[in-house]
């Protein structure tokens, strides 16, 4: 028998996982003809994703509204992809919300907190606008102290800065798992742990937009109370999708703020009130159809492998970039890399000093390979999917020159 270390097997299981990987690349055939490299702000759907969102609308188109064949399709759609869910993240059905993206999520949880005048917010110093638009509504409404921390430190400061910031009166963090605009990945576990041993009363919001789907989550054993992401993004699914995870102990001091009819409790076609678990905090009318496919997308990543080999592929695709840009120069200008280390979750950022963003995505965009621009700033981001290639990352460096006249990373 073949040992695991003997060149012939690792040469005959690195082929098998290529070939595995240009079958499942068969689903999202846009893969073919682009490099791409923008998953963070929306993910690629799957071809059986798109199928599935087309199947419910013939589904239908067959059936009268509101009628018992159309009902049970579309509770079907939402509770398997709650059943679904939680099996990918390692949680129980009830402590799931599903929600129409990232920042409905986080105001759930913004506008369900029993505030008091005064309560104080404290805040990433990286969090994304459409959540610091919901939370400057919110100060203004409450008077609240809102504060902030830094993360472009060590972990060891981060933390000391972050412990520093806690007050008795703290009534919730907010705080991206994985900044959108650095890719820095924070230590939100360390973080809710010190919130608890700071106040019982203090809450930790998550905004997970960059890391459910991209890293192996166990929500079911995490310190964190509220989980919020979308399913537009690294789980590739149709837009208009979310989902809000909450603690056992914290979905009773929430108040259903965005409440609508699928929040309430329905025994023999009489309204009983509203969920006790996490259903009491969805809204109102939402779109079986979107549900069914991120539930399809969701299940065409498992069928390939599961969140800890994908979330594996996706950081040893991100080292490759982030390694490559280290030295290297585009179009005789350096680049600068944002992160001081390896990124630990799937976006890579970076400058080229002296000129400016706009037209490097420009550039890369007339070739077939898709990054973005950070809005207001000149900070370029590539976030590479377990479903690229070690080719696409190939073509991408290609464009770049390494700089021989440094001799180590920034």
């Amino acid at each position: 028998m073949a040992r695991d270390n003997d060149p012939g097997s690792q040469s005959k299981r690195a082929l098998l996982a290529e070939l595995l990987l240009a079958k499942q690349r068969k689903s999202f055939p846009l893969y073919n003809d682009t490099v791409y490299l923008n998953v963070g702000a929306q993910g690629i759907m799957p071809e059986p994703a798109r199928q599935a969102v087309a199947a419910y609308f013939e589904t239908q188109a067959a059936h009268p509204p509101f009628s018992l064949e159309l009902a049970a399709c579309a509770f079907e759609q939402f509770q398997g992809l709650r059943a679904l869910l939680a099996l990918e993240l390692n949680v129980p059905e009830n402590r799931i919300a599903l929600m129409e993206n990232t920042t409905h999520a986080c105001a759930a949880v913004l506008w369900g907190l029993p505030w008091n005048p005064g309560d104080h917010l404290l805040l990433s110093a990286n969090e994304y606008p459409g959540i610091l638009t919901v939370v400057d509504v919110l100060k203004k409404r409450f008077q609240l102290q809102v504060t902030s921390f830094p993360t472009d430190v060590t972990d060891e400061e981060l933390l000391a800065r972050f412990q520093a910031e806690l007050r008795p009166d703290t009534r919730l963090v907010l705080a991206s798992h994985v900044t959108w605009d650095t890719g820095r990945l924070l230590p939100i576990e360390t973080m809710a742990t010190l919130c608890k041993a700071k106040s019982a009363d203090c809450r930790f919001l998550v905004d997970a937009a960059q890391s459910a789907g991209a890293l192996a989550l166990d929500l079911g054993h995490s310190a964190v109370d509220f989980f919020a992401f979308p399913g537009h993004k690294w789980f590739c699914g149709p837009e208009g999708t979310g989902a809000l995870v909450l603690s056992e102990s914290a979905r009773d001091m929430l108040q259903p703020a965005l409440a609508g009819w699928r929040a309430l409790d329905l025994v023999k076609n009489r309204v009983a009130g509203l969920y006790r678990d996490s259903r009491g905090l969805e809204g109102g009318t939402a779109s079986p159809a979107l549900a069914a496919g991120w539930r399809a997308a969701v299940e065409s990543h498992r069928k390939w492998g599961g969140p800890e080999q994908r979330a594996g592929r996706v950081n040893y695709l991100a080292g490759t970039l982030w390694a490559g840009l280290a030295n290297a120069r585009f179009q005789d200008h350096p680049v600068q890399l944002l992160q001081k280390e390896a990124p630990g979750a799937g976006l890579v950022t970076f400058r080229v000093l002296d000129m400016a963003a706009d037209k490097v995505v420009a550039f890369f965009q007339e070739r077939g390979v898709h990054i973005r621009q950070i809005p207001d700033s000149e900070t370029l981001r590539a976030c590479p999917h377990y479903l690229n290639t070690d080719k696409d990352m190939e073509t991408f460096l290609g464009f770049f020159q390494t700089d021989r006249r440094v001799k180590s990373p920034p």
